[in-house]
């Protein structure tokens, strides 16, 4: 049991996730929900094919150099620090970001955020130099808390300045997901890890009860950005452009309970409407991989760009690209075609199932990292692909996926 639980617990998330868009509060105008339902089905068979095999074959000998020691975690955790200093100055405009403004107006910060990102300069040259150690980061923040105790009191003290430096950073400039990035899956990647172990019922208990009490205190955070946004969408009770559609808000909560079940339905499940959308529509590029990156693809030719599915549900029913969430599966789609998607998510499925075996039996950093980001990857099905979303993160999955076959590389050479 205990070495399908990643699966089970992630993949309940994802069927919640869908129910959520299928009996929330908002009538999608789907037109072909057979279609829908089958590849949804589709999915999650190829994940769990992918996991189920990856779980149940042997796993490759421990590599020396990615064991833990505070020698490597100090070089790690300078890395991580500057690549927050570089964060800071480029998206929140100062070393101490404001985050008492963000707090009162989340909205004002976002769009003051936007502006700063298109401005260029000196913001282009940080991000580049950032995209180069950011990786440090996804290693340190799960790394850390996994190996806590075995920290001396300096280590715990900068480690815990660096995860509190990146949620203010987010909370001052007004973005959700950089505050979502830390607060959902690193507890749940952290009670996963512990979970490698004898499974403790009241631990298990515990760690509900502490990532239930921080997804309250996230929705209330994200409620407060949702009614400050500009053009007073959340409150209205309407979807807004492209989609006139109302809920039909009931009278026996609260306005602000109304309002944040609304919002977070909407924010969580519209995805899927996408995706619904994305197996009608006709497009002519096939994106070879390139395109199921928004990171990747916005280094393309517009004329290109233009026949590719993701902005031909924009040209078709005005589904923005950069504007509404449109779930990984329809970013996979945009990639690799239908096929091709349920292909993808089935390696996905085997990576999960890979890491995590590996995970029972030697906890090696480089693992810990590796199932912080795929957790990240699946907390975001019905969003987007959010790790391949940006540049750092793109690289920072590419090198840490990296570092084992490069010191596999480098410890054959020293033996020669």
């Amino acid at each position: 049991m205990k070495k399908y639980l990643p699966f089970i617990i992630l993949i309940s998330y994802v069927l919640f996730s869908y129910l959520i868009f299928e009996i929330g509060p908002w009538p999608w105008p789907i037109d072909n929900w057979p279609l829908l339902r089958i590849y949804m089905f589709a999915s999650f068979f190829s994940m769990f094919v992918g996991y189920f095999i990856a779980v149940n074959i042997r796993v490759t000998r421990r590599i020396e150099l990615l064991k833990f020691t505070n020698t490597r975690f100090n070089i790690l955790l300078t890395l991580a620090l500057f690549s927050m200093l570089l964060i800071s100055y480029a998206r929140a405009g100062t070393l101490f970001p404001n985050v008492l403004y963000g707090i009162a107006f989340p909205g004002s910060a976002y769009s003051a955020y936007v502006a700063r990102t298109n401005s260029g300069g000196i913001v282009v040259l940080l991000e580049y130099i950032n995209i180069l150690v950011h990786s440090s980061f996804y290693i340190v923040v799960v790394v850390g808390v996994c190996y806590w105790r075995a920290l001396k009191p300096m280590q715990k003290c900068i480690y815990s300045l660096i995860l509190l430096y990146y949620i203010f950073i987010y909370v001052a400039i007004g973005v959700n997901k950089g505050v979502v990035a830390v607060i959902i899956p690193l507890p749940l990647a952290y009670a996963l890890i512990k979970m490698t172990d004898k499974v403790d019922v009241a631990k298990l208990i515990k760690y509900g009860i502490s990532l239930s009490l921080l997804f309250i205190a996230f929705l209330v955070y994200f409620t407060a950005g949702q009614i400050d946004r500009e053009g007073g969408v959340a409150t209205s009770g309407s979807f807004g452009p492209p989609l006139s559609i109302t809920t039909d808000r009931s009278s026996y909560f609260p306005e602000n309970v109304s309002i944040a079940w609304e919002s977070f339905s909407r924010y969580l499940s519209q995805g899927y409407f996408a995706l619904g959308k994305a197996l009608e529509v006709e497009y002519e590029n096939f994106g070879y991989g390139i395109s199921a990156s928004m990171f990747l693809m916005r280094k393309m030719d517009q004329s290109w760009l233009d026949n590719t599915l993701v902005y031909q549900l924009e040209t078709q029913i005005g589904w923005g690209v950069f504007e509404l969430w449109h779930s990984l599966p329809t970013w996979l789609i945009n990639g690799f075609g239908v096929i091709g998607s349920l292909i993808v998510l089935g390696i996905l499925g085997f990576m999960l199932g890979r890491v995590w075996k590996r995970l029972l039996i030697y906890k090696d950093i480089i693992d810990l990292a590796k199932l912080y980001l795929l957790v990240t990857i699946f907390l975001y099905f019905p969003a987007n692909n959010q790790i391949f979303q940006a540049p750092d993160s793109t690289i920072a999955f590419i090198l840490i996926y990296s570092l084992p076959a490069i010191f596999i590389t480098l410890s054959s050479a020293f033996k020669r």
